[in-house]
């Protein structure tokens, strides 16, 4: 059905590229109101690409488990045209996080750690506050010694390319799993002059230095959470009608009523 469904969207657009109006695919936005196929294409391309892959991978583990030559051909075939959809889908939306993520996904199912990487890598620059997806896929895994240093490559690439805190942070958790203490500090404190209130790195620093028991690092490092830390504002509720407000009144000025104003929970 996804199939048929892509299928006649193309050819919709391609019909209306024949028209007298100068149709183009490659200078239309993806946002033109007046091709709505052209809003659908993608994410039907996405999902087409996700199906076949969910068929593949049900192909595959057949093949392990009954050592079918016949299954496991089709199960590489199958994600043959996973790829292809997801690679059509970034040909009309190049920024696809979703389809980037998942031809990278494909590419290590083939066990080609390169082309899987070389994929979530162009993520840094079409959406630099989604890195963090990437580095999910490769941290916490055994790797063999080649395919590590790859992993370490990317791992440190693509968290300082996105300048993104929450992927800073997972490079910063990888240094700390191979026992690099001193490099995680450091990159746990590079992400805080950028982001000083970034309370998870906040979090990892302070276990540190706990853990290392130098006092004096360990109320520098406490005296910027307090400085992150909002003010308390008081809030006041009337218990009659739920009005609220920042500051008292002794009559609610939603339903009139006297003395109904008390502070919320919390304040």
């Amino acid at each position: 059905l996804l199939a048929s469904t892509v299928g006649l969207l193309e050819r919709i657009l391609q019909s209306r590229s024949q028209s007298p109006k100068p149709w183009n695919r490659f200078s239309i936005s993806r946002t033109t109101p007046s091709i709505p196929p052209l809003r659908v294409l993608g994410p039907l391309l996405v999902g087409l690409g996700a199906t076949m892959e969910g068929l593949a991978e049900q192909m595959l583990d057949a093949a392990r488990d009954t050592s079918e030559e016949l299954a496991l051909t089709l199960g590489w075939h199958l994600l043959a045209e996973a790829g292809a959809a997801f690679k059509k889908a970034l040909s009309w939306d190049h920024a696809c996080v979703d389809a980037t993520l998942s031809l990278g996904d494909l590419h290590l199912a083939e066990n080609d750690l390169k082309k899987a990487l070389t994929a979530w890598r162009k993520i840094a620059t079409t959406a630099p506050h989604m890195a963090f997806l990437a580095l999910e896929r490769v941290t916490g895994r055994q790797w063999g010694a080649k395919e590590a240093n790859l992993v370490n490559e990317f791992i440190a690439g693509l968290a300082s390319e996105s300048k993104d805190p929450r992927a800073q942070l997972i490079a910063a958790r990888h240094l700390a799993a191979r026992g690099q203490a001193e490099e995680n500090r450091k990159t746990l404190r590079a992400i805080l002059n950028d982001s000083a209130c970034y309370l998870p790195a906040h979090k990892d620093l302070g276990q540190l230095l706990l853990e290392r028991g130098n006092v004096e690092a360990i109320l520098e490092s406490y005296r910027d959470l307090v400085a992150c830390l909002p003010d308390p504002e008081a809030e006041y509720q009337c218990r009659r009608c739920g009005f609220s407000a920042s500051e008292l009144y002794w009559q609610c000025p939603s339903c009139r009523d006297w003395d109904s104003m008390s502070p919320t929970a919390g304040t």
